[in-house]
């Protein structure tokens, strides 16, 4: 009896996890959350979470590596560390990930100081204050980017 209200949890949760991962690919923490939330048991959970390991489904590795390709180019390397600590990949395959990753972040950097200049109207950026220039520095710094990044773009920019 108690085995057969297992089986039915178990299909019910695998199905509730086949559709939360249908709308985009998700890491193993935001699976096994997702069925928290929903209140399933431990045994049930890592069931359902190594069934789709096993046919590929949720793969941490895979999720890293297309979540680095796809925000290069828009966030900084920081930022997108951060993201993923917070969506539960393991630190030890980050900094795997990370090592053989090609993260260059300038085209970033570049599109962020266009957006600060544009968004307060500045077309030279020779042309504007000293606290103008700190301004926009510190709104690169908060989005992520290192200071080094922030003063040789500044330089080259134009």
């Amino acid at each position: 009896m108690a085995d057969k209200k297992q089986d039915e949890l178990y299909k019910d949760a695998l199905s509730v996890s086949l559709r939360y991962i249908s709308h985009r690919d998700r890491t193993e923490f935001e699976v096994i959350t997702r069925l928290g939330k929903d209140g399933y048991p431990e045994s049930v959970k890592d069931r359902v979470l190594a069934f789709l390991k096993e046919q590929g489904y949720v793969n941490d590795r895979r999720y890293t590596e297309y979540y680095i390709v796809c925000y290069k180019d828009r966030r900084s390397k920081r930022r997108i560390l951060q993201e993923l600590k917070n969506k539960g990949v393991d630190d030890e395959l980050l900094n795997e990930v990370v090592e053989t990753a090609d993260i260059d972040t300038s085209e970033a950097v570049r599109n962020a100081l266009k957006k600060q200049m544009a968004k307060r109207g500045i077309h030279n950026i020779d042309n504007i204050s000293y606290n103008e220039k700190n301004r926009i520095m510190a709104a690169l710094f908060r989005q992520g980017y290192s200071a080094e990044d922030i003063r040789k773009h500044m330089e080259i920019y134009d």
